[in-house]
């Protein structure tokens, strides 16, 4: 018993490892061609030119899904997939892969209650986030700048929507949905949800951000594993991803959001009015859209809340079972993932 116990904890370390270490490949690969390039250019004395938004989406698009993934889809390509074999691993049995073959259905009313838990978890996460980082910048003495809403306010219009509304959610629905829990939900359906939700949150590498993609990879990560369809969390990917950078990001495009904060640090009062009165439609329907946001945040808490009351939130048993106390220790204290998340928490500090 005590060598089978042995032999399944070696099997999870060794996937978690490779996982792991195609992750680690994948980010490390994309920021090694972005080094390169701008070592490059600034060999011909144009690393300016990098000051450009777009050329840093373009570069990042070429970096992370160009070289980034197909180095890691070499890796984790021939990984075992599915529940698991429980002749190999008997812990399990027949019937928990059968029944895990067995998908749900979901209509249009279960889709749309998981969009409105998931806007609660994100505006929760999104709260945490900002907040940390306005605590630790004035503990520090520095300004607290959001990379993500600088890149939308400079950015190419078009070029943000290809890159953050569609081909980041496909890639990463792929990547920490698809490709991941398939190769790891043998080991049980909650394990594969907590996984993939870190990792997805890790990979962000800030605080802002870490918070809400946490918990809304974990919410993606469920709705995956219930229903076996990707197309549904790529679609509430790229609907909640379209909501803030085009919505939002649109309306702070046409009320010059950017005079208006220099103007507010500057307590500029006669020009923050002259603004506002210049665009104030625009300011209007930003306003209605954040209360609005706000209505739908409070009442995707209070369905998270119901919906775990009321216990319609399942897992099945895992096929094969990590034994001992720590049975997350494989699972995270291994070289691949170690590497990886050391790699992702040194940007969190030095980006």
């Amino acid at each position: 018993m005590e060598a089978n116990e042995a032999a399944v904890r070696k099997h999870a370390r060794k996937t978690f490892s490779r996982l792991g270490l195609g992750f680690f490949l994948f980010v490390a690969a994309a920021f090694a061609v972005q080094l390169a390039v701008i070592v490059i250019a600034g060999f011909f004395g144009n690393i300016a030119v990098f000051d450009d938004q777009n050329r840093q989406i373009v570069l990042s698009i070429i970096s992370m899904y160009g070289i980034g993934f197909p180095v890691f889809w070499l890796v984790v390509r021939n990984m075992t997939t599915g529940y698991g074999d429980p002749d190999t691993f008997p812990e399990g049995g027949a019937s928990f892969c059968q029944e895990g073959l067995e998908k749900e259905r979901w209509g249009f009313l279960p889709i749309l209650t998981a969009f409105v838990i998931a806007m609660g978890v994100m505006e929760a996460g999104n709260f945490i986030g900002n907040g940390l980082m306005n605590a630790l910048s004035r503990k520090m003495g520095e300004e607290s700048v959001n990379d993500v809403f600088t890149l939308i306010m400079d950015s190419n219009w078009f070029l943000i929507i290809f890159f953050a509304v569609i081909l980041a959610p496909v890639m990463e629905e792929l990547m920490f949905r698809k490709i991941l829990i398939d190769r790891i939900i043998r080991f049980g359906e909650l394990r594969a949800v907590i996984v993939s939700g870190v990792l997805f949150g890790v990979v962000h590498g800030n605080f802002y951000q870490f918070f809400y993609a946490c918990g809304l990879g974990m919410i993606f990560a469920y709705i995956y594993v219930r229903t076996g369809k990707i197309w549904i969390t790529m679609g509430l990917h790229m609907t909640i991803n379209g909501m803030s950078s085009i919505i939002a990001g649109g309306l702070m495009k046409h009320m010059d959001y950017g005079r208006f904060l220099e103007l507010s640090e500057a307590g500029d009062m006669n020009g923050l009015v002259m603004v506002v009165q210049e665009h104030w439609l625009a300011y209007l329907l930003l306003v209605l859209y954040g209360l609005g946001l706000m209505a739908l945040a409070f009442v995707g808490i209070i369905l998270l809340i119901c919906v775990c009351a009321m216990g319609k939130i399942h897992f099945l048993p895992a096929a094969v079972r990590i034994p001992g106390r720590f049975t997350y220790v494989p699972v995270f204290f291994n070289v691949g993932m170690i590497l990886f998340l050391v790699f992702c928490a040194a940007q969190f500090f030095i980006l």
